[in-house]
């Protein structure tokens, strides 16, 4: 079996979502807009952090992203997210990061817990 690899490697699974509504201005009258969100899944370990520190501006920038969304939840060593990865994926203008099962994977999470680019499920 051959291994496929998209334009940015085969590591990156890549969304990219195109959202368009109609809005009503001042003078009622319909404009669109338009709105391009890159949503990466799932970032696993020290690899994947590099991987999207080395490809999410080029990405940003080809693809004229507007919101980007990561998953971090196993981001540090394959469980949690530290302190150094989430300052790092803000220093990458993430606009969102979310987690999962593993968010209390690392201690750190407690001192950034309350952050409002961190999305994490209400049930953990």
């Amino acid at each position: 079996m051959q291994n496929k690899k998209g334009p940015y490697g085969s590591f990156f699974v890549v969304i990219i979502v195109k959202f368009c509504y109609n809005k009503k201005g001042l003078f009622k009258q319909k404009r669109r807009i338009k709105l391009k969100i890159l949503a990466i899944g799932d970032i696993v370990g020290e690899e994947g952090v590099r991987k999207a520190k080395e490809e999410l501006p080029k990405i940003k920038q080809e693809e004229k992203i507007d919101f980007v969304i990561v998953n971090a939840e196993n981001s540090a060593g394959g469980m949690g997210i530290t302190t150094k990865i989430f300052n790092e994926l803000k220093s990458m203008q993430v606009d969102v990061i979310t987690m999962g099962n593993h968010t209390w994977g690392k201690k750190d999470i407690f001192g950034f817990i309350n952050d409002k680019m961190l999305i994490i499920p209400a049930n953990y």
